[in-house]
């Protein structure tokens, strides 16, 4: 195990690598594509005196947008990701060049560069994309919910993981009806049984996760979490409105009573962070391109 994470954490390291030499790469480019082999001195010390701080924006952009810390089971994901990142970091690499007087740093090169930064990041992680898929082993799982909420659940978690997590079978709250059983989610998945023998269709199929649907009660979700803690199995739950307010509770206290302060639903804290860090360079941005009017 310990070998495992040692290996991932290299892997990750890797991918950290070569993402940030092909942002920096993608200026390099751009500038050989404006200047050719001879690129000016003071054109090439503008780029050497931002790239530092160009790196660590692409940085801060790639964990942002979770390009490291979450999985992304599909491509689509990944690729609006990378366009994201792709896009703040030119807007990021303008005010980072105002900024520091890099005034000889070429406009069609801030220009240029996104869109062969996109071009190198895309076929990179494509690529990486591929081999993670290929290197994840199957996931058995069975769904828990009302018998139609369950089988659209598990045709989802099939068709976009690729088939990395294959659904064993439902548990449902109340054994469908004949005209139920003919629908298309429903007529070939296995019913396992209902919610009230979970524990023993969870000891009899022995899944490696569990998926519990939103529309169960309070009480049939607690039994199914304490059946699955109860064997040291990996639960995981579709909330509904009511737990994701809960999920952002503050916990108080009333003389010796605890209790629950729920308000509105609020940006997490290091979002909101960056978001005014990026409201900050949009504005510098729109002062640079703007200058030559107000000027004039």
């Amino acid at each position: 195990m310990q070998l495992q994470r040692r290996y991932a954490v290299l892997i990750r390291f890797l991918i950290i690598m070569v993402d940030l030499i092909l942002i920096n790469l993608g200026y390099i480019i751009a500038f050989l594509l404006k200047f050719g082999w001879h690129i000016p001195a003071e054109n090439s010390t503008s780029y050497l005196i931002t790239w530092p701080w160009l790196t660590l924006a692409a940085l801060s952009l790639f964990y942002f947008y979770k390009l490291y810390g979450g999985y992304r089971w599909r491509w689509g994901e990944v690729f609006a990701a990378l366009t994201c990142v792709v896009f703040f970091q030119a807007m990021a690499a303008m005010a980072i060049s105002f900024l520091l007087r890099g005034f000889s740093f070429p406009r069609t090169v801030l220009l240029l560069a996104p869109l062969i930064q996109l071009v190198l990041l895309a076929l990179w992680r494509r690529m990486i994309w591929r081999l993670e898929r290929g290197m994840i082993q199957s996931v058995r799982a069975i769904v828990v919910g009302q018998p139609r909420e369950a089988a659209a659940l598990a045709k989802k978690l099939e068709q976009a993981t690729g088939g990395s997590i294959k659904v064993l079978g439902l548990v449902v709250d109340t054994l469908p009806e004949k005209e139920d059983n003919k629908s298309h989610d429903l007529a070939y998945r296995p019913i396992l049984g209902v919610v009230q023998e979970f524990a023993e269709c969870l000891a009899k199929n022995d899944p490696d996760q569990v998926f519990v649907c939103s529309a169960l009660s309070q009480e049939q979700k607690a039994g199914v979490v304490y059946a699955c803690v109860d064997v040291d199995k990996k639960v995981l739950l579709v909330p509904d409105l009511y737990e994701i307010m809960l999920s952002q509770a503050k916990l108080d206290q009333v003389d010796d009573v605890p209790i629950f302060s729920l308000g509105r639903l609020n940006i997490p804290e290091e979002s909101l962070i960056v978001k005014r860090l990026m409201d900050i360079v949009i504005s510098l941005v729109a002062l640079v391109i703007t200058a030559p009017l107000n000027i004039l």
